[in-house]
């Protein structure tokens, strides 16, 4: 045997030595004369009742959102279209909803705001998804339309509140979508989520000064 060998041998031998002698004396323990220390028996872990298991943990994103999302390669293109798609058009009819039936004069002039925002975003949106071969909702899906027939039996004040509530919460959860847009893998759809986040960034701080929100 070489002498690099012997040594890395001997180096090893000692470190077992001196690891062994140092976790003897952390358990109090000497090694046997008659011969090598009896293993201690491995603690086993005691079972977990059903009525002590941890609730699984929840996240700021909504859940509905958390699930398209997905790691750092973003939203997939397909979903994103969809879900924006049905984000934009809900807006857009909220919003003229919300020019007939909000009493408040700083509601229905964000309304309108709505409209000529989400409208030009959603024509844009169409757009690249066309040059995609992506599908485009043409109208509202149950969950959406459901949405608007709420807010469309509400009158006066009701409506504004209801209307300012819902204008803070879609928001909300469309700039999840479009910051998880950002990271795409197709860089045609994360530019124009990152264009786009601006706006509705404004949105959002719009929705919150609302008279009734």
């Amino acid at each position: 045997m070489n002498t690099g060998k012997y040594l890395a041998l001997a180096s090893l031998i000692g470190a077992f030595a001196v690891g062994t002698a140092q976790a003897q004396r952390q358990r109090g323990d000497t090694p046997d004369a008659a011969g090598p220390p009896e293993r201690e028996p491995i603690a086993q872990p005691a079972p977990q009742s059903p009525s002590t298991s941890s609730a699984p943990s929840s996240s700021a994103t909504p859940p509905k959102y958390d699930a398209i999302l997905g790691d750092n390669s973003g939203v997939a293109p397909a979903m994103f279209v969809k879900m924006a798609a049905l984000g934009g058009m809900t807006e857009v009819e909220l919003g003229k909803i919300a020019q007939t039936m909000a009493r408040d004069p700083n509601v229905r002039k964000f309304a309108d705001q709505m409209i000529k925002d989400h409208t030009k975003a959603n024509t844009e949106l169409a757009t690249l998804a066309k040059t995609k071969g992506l599908a485009v909702p043409s109208t509202l899906d149950s969950e959406h339309n459901a949405i608007v027939q709420k807010l469309s039996a509400k009158t006066g004040n009701d409506f504004d509140a209801a209307y300012s509530k819902q204008m803070m919460e879609d928001h909300e959860k469309t700039i999840a979508l479009f910051e998880g847009a950002t990271k795409s893998s197709d860089k045609d759809v994360a530019a124009f989520a990152q264009r786009t986040l601006p706006t509705l960034e404004r949105h959002k701080q719009m929705a919150d000064s609302l008279p009734a929100s």
